[in-house]
């Protein structure tokens, strides 16, 4: 099938070249890469930013106001006329001097993003149900024909059940082999059995058979031109995981899909749209994580975008976050990743706080930051899924790293008082409701995992994790502006570690381990920050 498959796609093949996908970036970043974002309407947030400039030394022509309310909530609408616009030129004004901008927002300016009614859900639901059955049906024609040219007896009736009509495609395919090999047929059989098969399947499958018959990995097959071209288009096809789909673009993609993996690719991308998950509906997200996804996109389709904001990724939901570790040899993640932006926030309580988490850093940076590593695991708990990660970081920290680490896996969180000389800190659960176990270590970083440890920060009653834990005098957290879903955190062992090799700066290592962005997650601290710089804590 391998010699079959290019010689019919040579004339599309002969300029087709496999993707390179580089790492995240070989530099570090730098106080010139950092957009300082304030509120024009405070002069406390002003302050902050001038602060953070003048110990960071970032260029003055890097700070950045917005005509925002002095409030922790924003509108979509005012998200996408007052703060997008200033932004969006920032970014731009960075890249043109080859910088890799990283944004971050300063005390006074919005933290999260409220829920819009409009998500755009609707019209693409719709756009879907209308090609489901349009797809299906050349789907159920093609695998009746190879049905019959296999031999098998007609079925009688066809379903409207896309999946069912998927499945039995897969099995004709499957049961092709022999008739596309020539051993059971003649040529000409096989010639039409392959050119239906090829139509089901897709380029992406086919290179996917060159490789596994050459035996060799992806990266020894650069110079072939089928799967080059595959790669080409699962470049297209794949920039859906981390932009979404809108009703807008929807046929745009599904003809990269269906280039890509075939009629089958195709008729599963439509059944999904058709029936969207839960998190589809919500438009809530904090601001940077919004930002990470929209200030660098790709500018308005014809018809504007549905968030009015002129980067046509998906509302409703979370993103795949581009610069996430798994995604280093993805075909094309480079455009992807072109498309987002890093984003932090300098924040707290009060100014002072605000202040305190550069001083801090700076200090931790020039002193070292030593103490212990507590982990509030409950193996036994009730997700112990969750508790694995927790016991690979302890494992890992202990095996190759120098700080000592202190496990806890009983179902009660560490005691009152009883965690003194605290470094770093991952554990959970207890919602809305900080428990003051820790003397922190000036320089501490740490998060505690529940559902809206980050909802607020200046309210004064609250007792959310974040905003206790910077009181209490943590340099640098993270946490959720509202519910999650537990897989949105970061992974504990690999964020922890990045941070201990005293490689990556903190919004670096947050972003080599953190699943989504245009979500709910917000990082609180000096995006400038490694602790472990002069001083590493793990080998790599």
């Amino acid at each position: 099938m391998t010699g079959r498959a290019n010689r019919l796609l040579a004339f599309l093949l002969i300029a087709g070249s496999l993707l390179a996908a580089p790492a995240i970036c070989n530099a570090a970043v730098s106080p010139e890469d950092i957009i300082v974002v304030y509120n024009r309407k405070s002069a406390e947030s002003r302050d902050v930013a001038d602060y953070y400039a003048s110990r960071r030394n970032i260029p003055g022509g890097n700070l950045t106001g917005i005509d925002v309310p002095d409030s922790e909530s924003i509108s979509r609408d005012s998200f996408n006329r007052r703060v997008l616009p200033p932004l969006r030129e920032a970014v731009g004004r960075l890249r043109k001097s080859g910088r890799k901008p990283v944004i971050l927002l300063v005390y006074g300016t919005p933290l999260r993003i409220d829920e819009s009614a409009e998500d755009g859900n609707d019209d693409l639901k719709q756009l879907a149900e209308r090609r489901v059955p349009e797809v299906s049906s050349l789907v159920t024609a093609l695998t009746a024909r190879l049905e019959e040219l296999e031999g098998v007896a007609a079925q009688t009736g066809s379903s409207s059940d896309a999946l069912a009509v998927i499945a039995r495609a897969e099995k004709a395919v499957i049961g092709a082999n022999g008739l596309l090999n020539g051993t059971k047929t003649s040529p000409r059989v096989s010639a039409e059995a392959g050119s239906i098969v090829f139509r089901l399947v897709g380029i992406g499958n086919i290179a996917r058979n060159v490789i596994q018959q050459a035996g060799k990995k992806a990266d020894e097959l650069k110079g072939d031109n089928l799967v080059g071209w595959a790669s080409a288009l699962q470049t297209v096809s794949g920039n859906a995981l981390f932009r979404g789909v809108t009703h807008y673009d929807a046929s745009e993609k599904a003809s990269a899909v269906r280039a890509s993996y075939g009629l089958l690719g195709e008729l599963r991308f439509w059944h999904d749209l058709s029936h969207p998950i839960e998190i589809a509906s919500m438009t809530s997200a904090s601001l940077d994580s919004e930002l990470a996804a929209s200030v660098a996109g790709a500018p308005n389709v014809p018809g504007g975008a549905p968030n009015g904001a002129g980067s046509p990724h998906r509302l409703g939901g979370w993103l795949a976050n581009p610069f996430n570790a798994q995604f280093d040899r993805n075909p094309g993640i480079v455009f992807s990743r072109e498309d987002t932006v890093m984003a932090a926030r300098l924040d707290g309580p009060t100014p002072e706080i605000a202040k305190r988490l550069v001083d801090d850093a700076i200090w931790a940076e020039e002193n070292g930051l030593d103490g212990k590593f507590y982990i509030d695991a409950k193996s036994g708990g009730n997700d112990e899924n969750y508790d694995s990660h927790l016991l690979r970081l302890a494992n890992l920290v202990r095996e190759k790293g120098t700080m000592p680490v202190v496990i806890d896996t009983r179902e009660a969180l560490f005691a009152q008082d009883c965690c003194p000389d605290a470094a770093l800190y991952v554990g959970w659960y207890s919602l809305g409701k900080y428990v003051d176990s820790f003397k922190w270590k000036r320089g501490a970083v740490g998060f505690h995992v529940a559902s809206a440890e980050a909802q607020t920060l200046r309210d004064r009653s609250s007792t959310v994790w974040c905003k206790r834990m910077l009181e209490d005098g943590v340099a640098a957290t993270l946490g959720p502006v509202n519910e999650p879903y537990l897989q949105a955190f970061p992974a504990p062992e690999i964020f922890f570690p990045l941070l201990l090799t005293g490689k990556l700066t903190l919004v670096e290592a947050y972003y080599r381990s953190a699943p989504f962005v245009s979500w709910r997650m917000t990082l609180i601290g000096d995006p400038l920050y490694a602790p472990f710089r002069k001083k590493p804590a793990i080998s790599q």
